[in-house]
């Protein structure tokens, strides 16, 4: 085994670690009774008429009933579809009790929930985003789709208002709770709760990862970024080696179509395995060529924005710094 096969397997034992170490939200106790408290749930909807009634219809069967249900109208002109987040009976009583435990503010990125083909191709955009951070206790992450503090703790850090002027807000809303001495923790909502990301077509998902690129890119910690694309460029080499080999086109390494055929197999098992608790994602894994070229397409896309210092979101330029 030559120097190149032997970095490539250490890439591929380095996706091992960073795809399974993605903490679910601890399930309330069964048999402990609900939490005696009782949260307020606020909702900001912006064109989500199509969308909202199967987030409501999941909040009226939690096993713990909020105190109240407030949704916020942000501008809607409505007809456009955006993000329905459904929930499991217990997740009002989990997320209650994990904040009893931990306090500050708890977050949990939603289970993606796939049903057309454009919305596969988010799977590296989903697993890496995971990948590139800490979760769990005190991890210093926050995700918007879900979360839960006190109304103290959320005056304490200035909540949204300290954060109005970021298009990455949940981001940086846990940086205002950190600075206020405040812990931040995160979840995956494997089991708990989903969402469809960008069920409104694929100009929206593209336009929704390039934002998340080009805004929060330079807030990950850079030892998990190193990690992450250390992996990733083993699965680029193996989504170009085995066409190469097959094709007869330029190629580093061995040619054979074998190795190159095991190289591919490898990484499209253990792409299956590690995005089960993510999203909903399945055959797509077995040809990762397909999202590993939407991936560097958005990439560079967000680069080239990163470069002009705006994005385009929701209609209009956003700065971006």
């Amino acid at each position: 085994m030559g120097w190149i096969e032997v970095s490539l397997l250490l890439r591929w034992l380095l996706g091992w670690p960073l795809g399974l170490r993605m903490p679910a939200l601890p399930a309330a106790a069964t048999g402990a009774g609900p939490p005696r408290q009782r949260p307020s749930l606020l909702i900001p909807a912006r064109n989500e008429a199509a969308t909202l009634p199967h987030l409501l219809v999941a909040l009226a069967r939690q096993s713990l009933p909020p105190l109240e249900v407030i949704v916020i109208d942000d501008h809607s002109e409505d007809r456009t579809a955006t993000i329905a987040v459904e929930t499991e009976p217990d997740f009002l009583a989990s997320l209650v009790v994990a904040h009893r435990r931990w306090g500050g503010l708890i977050s949990v990125q939603p289970y993606h929930r796939t049903e057309r083909p454009y919305e596969l191709l988010s799977l590296l955009f989903n697993l890496v985003g995971l990948m590139a951070v800490p979760l769990g206790p005190g991890c210093g992450v926050a995700f918007g789709p879900a979360m839960i503090t006190s109304r103290t703790d959320y005056l304490r850090s200035g909540g949204h208002a300290a954060v109005a002027d970021k298009v990455v807000e949940d981001w940086f809303l846990a940086h205002a709770y950190e600075a206020a001495g405040l812990p931040v923790s995160a979840w995956i909502g494997h089991g708990q709760i989903a969402y469809r990301m960008y069920p409104g077509g694929l100009a929206d998902m593209v336009s929704g990862f390039d934002k998340n690129f080009a805004t929060a890119a330079g807030e990950v910690r850079w030892l998990w970024m190193l990690a992450v694309l250390l992996w990733l460029s083993g699965l680029f080499w193996a989504a170009w080696c085995l066409p190469a080999a097959l094709l007869g086109l330029p190629l580093v390494g061995d040619p054979g179509l074998l190795p190159n055929l095991l190289l591919y197999a490898a990484f499209a098992l253990q792409l299956l395995v590690i995005t089960r608790p993510v999203g909903r994602f399945g055959w797509i894994s077995l040809v990762f060529p397909v999202p590993v070229l939407f991936f560097l397409g958005v990439f560079l896309l967000a680069i080239l924005n990163l470069e002009r210092g705006q994005v385009v979101w929701k209609g209009r330029r956003v700065a971006t710094r």
